[in-house]
């Protein structure tokens, strides 16, 4: 369901009284697939001088009741603060959320119902005005009053309509890919830092490990060669030390 918040304009006046109402969308249509739920907000104007409290509200005047039903929200709450709206208090604003149950109320599109049908009508709302607040006043009572607001709700495929989640899903997964491609290139830099071989803090290339390899080949046929020579050595340096004498 698209949501919009647009509140500015006053669909009804209670009758008698300067409270209003606007909902969002402001023109009461809305659209959604076999069995969504959807609904609508709204925003109260505070009468001047008496307290308001919501009592029901229901559809009238339906053109294609087969497409869905409507259940109530506003009444439930009544108003604000104790079921109430006092005189003069801010605007009354709540954003419709199923789960929640909050706004002006839910409509469940029929599981069967047919795509490209469109339920209209009016939704009645029942309010109670008091002269005094209802919450604290004795024997007093309110006065009571209605007025509808128009809504209109088609039915269309789920290719023609994209719910919030869709967009979601998609900034997750282009995240999740960025996150992918960063492990990836960390993977391909730490593989390149392993070809060497570490030496205290400082990794030695493997073509370094090769020549060294070899020269230590190198000093140790060096060594052996000295070590078969020793022995004629050792000989040449015992006869120069015999006496003319001992010759």
């Amino acid at each position: 369901m698209r949501t919009r918040f647009l509140f500015s304009l006053v669909l009804s006046v209670l009758a008698g009284h300067a409270a209003g109402i606007a909902i969002d969308p402001i023109d009461g249509s809305i659209s959604g697939t076999p069995g969504e739920s959807l609904g609508w907000s709204f925003t109260v104007t505070a009468d001047a001088t008496e307290w308001i409290s919501f009592v029901t509200s229901f559809t009238i005047d339906e053109t294609n009741p087969s497409v869905g039903f409507y259940t109530d929200f506003i009444g439930a709450e009544g108003g604000p603060t104790n079921f109430v709206l006092a005189f003069g208090a801010p605007d009354w604003t709540q954003v419709f959320d199923d789960v929640m149950q909050t706004g002006l109320g839910v409509f469940a599109i029929d599981q069967g119902a047919v795509v490209g049908s469109v339920d209209s009508g009016n939704i009645r709302i029942l309010y109670s005005a008091y002269d005094e607040d209802p919450n604290s006043c004795e024997g007093c009572s309110g006065t009571p009053g209605s007025f509808d607001v128009p809504f209109a709700v088609a039915v269309v495929d789920v290719s023609d309509a994209p719910e919030p989640g869709v967009y979601l899903l998609t900034g997750m997964g282009l995240a999740a890919l960025s996150v992918l491609r960063r492990r990836r290139d960390q993977g391909r830099a730490t593989q390149r830092l392993r070809i060497g071989t570490p030496v205290g803090k400082r990794r030695i290339p493997s073509t370094s490990i090769f020549i060294m390899s070899s020269a230590g080949r190198r000093t140790c046929s060096r060594l052996g060669s000295m070590k078969r020579r020793e022995p004629a050595d050792a000989e040449a340096s015992t006869l120069s030390r015999v006496s003319p004498d001992a010759r």
